[in-house]
């Protein structure tokens, strides 16, 4: 079988790791399965030492390398015949004492790949007008003038003082769209952030309102996002709660 392609891909641990890995360990034998299990509880950055990866997949061998050599060939076989991109790496200084060396596994990012699923499903919506609102679209004159559409997109976030992080992770991520649509012939950008309140205004009121104007919510989930009472019963109900269809906005969620 041929070989998937090794595109876009990045060192994997923790909980990425076990998710991407999962449809490998139900298709190898018991001893296997066993080795995997506990190289993969010794996989919490990105590296394992490969003195510790040989104790803990061959902890009874006189001459443990050789055998894990074809465990790890193993591993990777069964990746291929699953379709899957995941890989159990070591370095090639071969000369050096396993003491001093290194194993990793690399493969797509989970997070990576469900933002990329979503965006090519926002992506068919947009080549399909599904976005465009009954209402009328509200443009700017510089689009109207070159043919363009103006695409809204709704970005909620967790910010303030104990969440910088997912702020400037926010302007990063606006940053690169306002970036990418420069070049787009059709589209014209337009990002909301509850920035864009004037003070003395009714903020919630005008943050249902962006999101009715919305084409597009992007959602950048972190721990503060999902513990936010506010966006969890003002902004997610609109984007991801039971209902309709129709009444459901798209979605791109993004992981910081």
């Amino acid at each position: 079988m041929a070989k998937k392609a090794m595109k876009n891909c990045s060192v994997l641990f923790g909980q990425s790791l076990q998710k991407s890995i999962l449809p490998i360990l139900e298709h190898l034998g018991t001893q296997d399965r066993s080795r995997l299990e506990a190289l993969l509880a010794e996989s919490t950055s990105e590296k394992i030492g490969l003195e510790k990866t040989l104790q803990v997949t061959f902890p009874a061998h006189s001459d443990p390398l050789p055998v894990f050599n074809n465990f790890q060939r193993r591993i990777n076989e069964m990746a291929d015949e699953q379709g899957l991109a995941v890989r159990l790496q070591k370095d090639t200084k071969t000369r050096d004492s396993v003491a001093t060396r290194f194993c990793w596994f690399t493969g797509p990012d989970p997070v990576v790949a469900s933002v990329t699923e979503y965006n090519a499903a926002a992506t068919r919506l947009a080549s399909g007008n599904v976005f465009v609102p009954s209402r009328g679209v509200v443009t700017t004159s510089g689009a109207e003038e070159k043919g363009k559409r103006v695409v809204h997109f709704f970005v909620s976030y967790a910010h303030g003082d104990d969440n910088r992080h997912e702020s400037k992770l926010a302007d990063g991520l606006i940053s690169f769209l306002r970036q990418h649509f420069k070049s787009s012939l059709k589209y014209e950008l337009d990002v909301w952030t509850d920035r864009q309140i004037p003070l003395g205004t009714g903020w919630a009121q005008r943050i249902q309102q962006a999101i009715q104007d919305c084409d597009f919510g992007i959602l950048l989930v972190s721990p503060a996002f999902l513990a936010s009472k506010f966006i969890e019963g003002q902004e997610l109900v609109h984007f991801v709660a039971d209902g309709s269809e129709s009444s459901r906005k798209p979605v791109i969620p993004v992981g910081p």
